[in-house]
Formats: C-alpha cells, sequence, structure tokens
C-alpha cells in the first residue's frame, strides 16, 4: 500500500513506508481516510516493521521503473517493466541494532547458484532508509561462515545456548552491498 501516491520519479524521501491504513477522527467527529507511515506511528510491532521494510523495497524499485509485488511474508517477486525478467527478494528488516535470521539460513557456497534470488536488507533507523541489496547465495555462505567462525571461537559451541539458533548480521558484514540496486538487473540502462 503506498497511500494512492504515485512513486515513480520521486524522491526515496518522499516515499514513506506505510504500515497499514487508518481511519482518522477530527475534533467535530468527521473521519478521514489516512495511511499510517513511520512518521505518524513510533512504536511498530515486529510484523510491522516487516510489512513496512517490504513496502519501502517495492517503492524503490517502483521508482527506480522496474515493479515489485509482495508475495507472501518476507518476500517480493519483482521485474523489469517489461516482465522479461523475473527476481525473487527476501526481505530483512531492522529499525536499530542488527538484523535478525537463523542459521537455517546459513549454507557453504562457492559461489552464484541462482542470480535470480536475492536478500535486501532495510535498515528503517532514524534517518532515512538504507538498502543492503545482496545475491542469496552469498548471503546464505557468510551466514553459514559467520557462524562456523564464531562456534570455532567457543570450542564449538554457543556461548550460552547450544539450541539457538539465532544469527545476527551486523552493518559491517553487508557495508559493501549499500545501495547496489543494478545487481537486481531489471532496472532500465
Amino acid at each position: 500500500m503506498y497511500c494512492t501516491e504515485e512513486l515513480v520519479g520521486r524522491s526515496r524521501q518522499s516515499v514513506q513506508p506505510v504500515i497499514g491504513a487508518a481511519t482518522k477522527v477530527g475534533i467535530d467527529g468527521t473521519t478521514y481516510g489516512g495511511c499510517v507511515t513511520e512518521t505518524t506511528k513510533q512504536k511498530r510491532t515486529t510484523y510491522q516493521v516487516a510489512k513496512a521494510g517490504v513496502q519501502s523495497v517495492a517503492a524503490e524499485i517502483e521508482r527506480r521503473g522496474g515493479h515489485a509485488t509482495p508475495t507472501k511474508g518476507n518476500y517480493l517477486r519483482a521485474s523489469d517493466a517489461e516482465h522479461g525478467h523475473t527476481i525473487e527478494i527476501r526481505v530483512k528488516t531492522k529499525t536499530r541494532g542488527t538484523w535478525q535470521t537463523s542459521i537455517d539460513d546459513g549454507r557453504p557456497m562457492k559461489g552464484p547458484e541462482n542470480l535470480d534470488q536475492f536478500w535486501v536488507l532495510v535498515d528503517l533507523g532514524p534517518s532515512e532508509a538504507e538498502f543492503y541489496i545482496v545475491p542469496a547465495w552469498w548471503m546464505e555462505n557468510d551466514i553459514y561462515t559467520n557462524h562456523q567462525r564464531y562456534l570455532d571461537e567457543h570450542a564449538g559451541h554457543r556461548a550460552q545456548n547450544d539450541q539457538s539458533k539465532h544469527h545476527a548480521i551486523p552493518v559491517k558484514r553487508v557495508e559493501q552491498w549499500n545501495e547496489q540496486w543494478d545487481i537486481l538487473g531489471i532496472f532500465p540502462t
């Protein structure tokens, strides 16, 4: 949902992720339709943050001349303007700290297995949204490699709970992918 505003050609600063539809009631009892954006709602649930991230990525793809459709959960299907090249995007969103995922998302990879699958890590921190566009094979290998390194440093065990599958992704691990939209291969040249 994009508050019925035209997105193509607009700057990112003017496109705010929409968290949901809202009805506002004025002092005189008049109701107004509207959208709840990150500036009108401060405390968000994990679900709302994830949805805002997906919508931010979709809006950015549309703004750049591609097409994007949310599918299930935190996934998008995106394509070029002619719908000739379609890709799948997994979106991870944070408002502070690190992105959260699972060690189950990691696996050893030696190179690109599929160039049509990507992760977009979205930082909806206090300033303008930042996007890190990462090939899925690279992200999966990075999760696996960093988890193995962690286990090696802790004698093969987690520091507190061996059953935990939690994995944090700090910005420093993905800095090279900041704003790398062109790797998606769906935008006009």
